[in-house]
């Protein structure tokens, strides 16, 4: 099951989108320079390139302007603020663990190459 609000449900495809290009881009180089795969490393920085585009997009949409309601009764301001999220993170602090991973993935793939 699939919990989102908004346009959240799009964060894995943003991810996807953004670490695929990267990704291979990255491999295609490593091979030229070194005639070997890159391991988890170009997956790191595609995943770190998916979380960037993800962090812009998902900022983007979360900081809209909201609308404001006025209670007639009490004067009271309510503002209402549509929010995209997937499984109630907001899209842009997913990014946040993604990069975190990538961090980890990029280490423990130059530390594995020696």
């Amino acid at each position: 099951m699939i919990i989102w609000s908004g346009w959240g449900i799009l964060t894995p495809l943003i991810f996807i989108l953004g670490t695929v290009p990267v990704t291979l881009g990255i491999e295609a180089l490593m091979r030229a320079l070194n005639g070997q795969p890159g391991g988890t490393v170009p997956l790191g920085f595609g995943l770190l390139g998916g979380a960037a585009l993800n962090w812009v997009v998902g900022r983007k949409l979360n900081s809209a302007p909201g609308r404001d309601l006025v209670d007639p009764a009490n004067g009271e301001v309510v503002r209402l603020r549509r929010s995209h999220s997937l499984f109630f993170i907001k899209m842009e602090w997913w990014s946040i663990l993604a990069a975190v991973l990538a961090v980890v993935w990029i280490v423990s793939g130059l530390l594995a190459r020696g």
